[in-house]
């Protein structure tokens, strides 16, 4: 039987493909004999985070709700089930905590855990790679609708951020699983969305009949902008644990998340270049240069096709607009969004 492990990364359309994967778990196994499970101690918002969680150290799982915190002995126990009543020659597990999270060490034990299960006598790693600026504005726009309240924090992009350098983290994986198992693909690069690429990459016949909405969409730089200017004023957890703080936090949030949805359904700032413009041309082209050795690497040894976006500063859509046009623009989209539900 064979293991598969998608391990993301970060902002690589991982939810919509979780998503898609999940509602298309039957059909996908009756297809291809490829089992997506799906049963709530291996999942958490349609990935497998649990099982990512399961080779962590027990600080860094925050992301985890505790209720599904999962022993390897469970885990092992789920597969063995899963091996003894379908039969699949394949069993697949997403989550880009995988490759985010994990480090030499929880990759060794992870490797060393399945390797001596007896459950798997083949391995494939699949890593969805993308451009570091272009990651770092999609990992920006998630963390404003999350409540940061910062904005030019560029200088955290860097070869030495085992986040973004892909190169570093497809070697760690390689060294465990050999480079034969390792599948690298750049994110977007094809003509194709990301659920049609990956089922290319994993050799899967499958046609579904539906195909879920994208999920997780971030928005460009004018709805980024407006984010952030309004928390800026909005209260943002520090961590207590009183009932008016997390009162606090979540009526926040829930001001934040209704005005994305306007932002996204009204289309009040059109569909013009992705936040790009968030980074000044300085900090883009620093980053270009740091990162172009250890992308040609990545495509040498992997052929994952990693390409930095053309980007013409000078382009009339390129001019930023100022905050208090961001903000006039988003009041009467607001009102028209109010006014429309009474």
């Amino acid at each position: 039987m064979e293991l598969i492990l998608h391990i993301g990364g970060e902002k690589t359309g991982t939810t919509s493909l979780q998503r898609f994967l999940f509602e298309n778990s039957v059909e996908l196994f009756q297809a291809t004999k490829i089992f997506y499970p799906t049963s709530p101690s291996l999942c958490q918002y349609d990935g497998h985070f649990p099982v990512a969680a399961a080779f962590l150290p027990p600080g860094s799982l925050e992301f985890l709700d505790a209720s599904k915190a999962l022993s390897l002995d469970i885990l092992q126990q789920e597969i063995r089930q899963i091996a003894l009543t379908e039969k699949p020659e394949a069993i697949l597990f997403s989550a880009e905590h995988f490759s985010s999270r994990m480090k030499k060490d929880e990759i060794f034990q992870l490797s060393r855990w399945f390797r001596t299960s007896g459950l798997f006598d083949r391995y494939r790693i699949v890593f969805y790679v993308r451009p570091q600026d272009e990651l770092f504005v999609s990992a920006l726009s998630t963390a404003l609708l999350a409540g940061r309240n910062a904005w030019n924090t560029s200088h955290v992009v860097s070869p030495q951020s085992h986040y973004y350098n892909h190169l570093a983290t497809a070697e760690l994986w390689e060294l465990q699983f050999g480079i034969k198992s390792m599948v690298v693909r750049a994110y977007g690069s094809s003509s194709g969305d990301i659920v049609t690429d990956f089922l290319s990459a994993i050799g899967a016949d499958f046609t579904p009949k539906t195909m879920s909405e994208r999920s997780n969409e971030g928005f460009g730089y004018e709805g980024m902008r407006l984010i952030y200017l309004i928390n800026r004023y909005l209260p943002e957890w520090d961590g207590e644990t009183t009932a008016s703080s997390r009162g606090d936090s979540l009526s926040a949030q829930a001001l934040r998340n209704a005005i994305a949805e306007v932002i996204r359904n009204t289309g009040i700032f059109g569909d013009g270049p992705a936040g790009l413009r968030v980074m000044p041309a300085q900090a883009r082209e620093r980053i270009r240069a740091d990162f172009a050795p250890h992308n040609a690497r990545l495509n040498e040894k992997y052929g994952s096709n990693l390409t930095f976006r053309a980007y013409d500063d000078k382009r009339p859509d390129m001019e930023l607009p100022s905050d208090e046009d961001i903000l006039a623009r988003s009041a009467i989209a607001l009102g028209k969004a109010l006014l429309a539900k009474d």
